[in-house]
């Protein structure tokens, strides 16, 4: 009994056990790409309503991105990295 006693906490010092869980990332994140493309597209002087209409015009209008459906849901950078997304990762 010493002996696995022994083992378990020589193992515990080894492989120390976490008590949080791995952090889950925040799916509304931006990366510096994202970050970029929004100042080239989106004219922070315009009035919020303006921006908003800025915004949604680069998301599904601007050639560059060419964002289509997909039904998987993404985070922002993984929707903004693969070019599509469901209604939920546009969101």
């Amino acid at each position: 009994m010493y002996i696995l006693a022994s083992l378990t906490l020589s193992l515990s010092l080894v492989h120390p056990i976490q008590d949080t869980p791995p952090a889950v990332p925040n799916p509304m994140d931006l990366n510096l790409e994202m970050k970029q493309f929004l100042d080239k597209k989106v004219d922070r002087g315009l009035m919020p309503m303006e921006r908003l209409q800025a915004l949604v015009s680069a998301v599904f209008q601007d050639s560059e991105l060419k964002f289509t459906y997909a039904p998987e849901t993404r985070t922002a950078i993984e929707t903004f990295t693969h070019r599509n997304g469901n209604c939920l990762s546009f969101a």
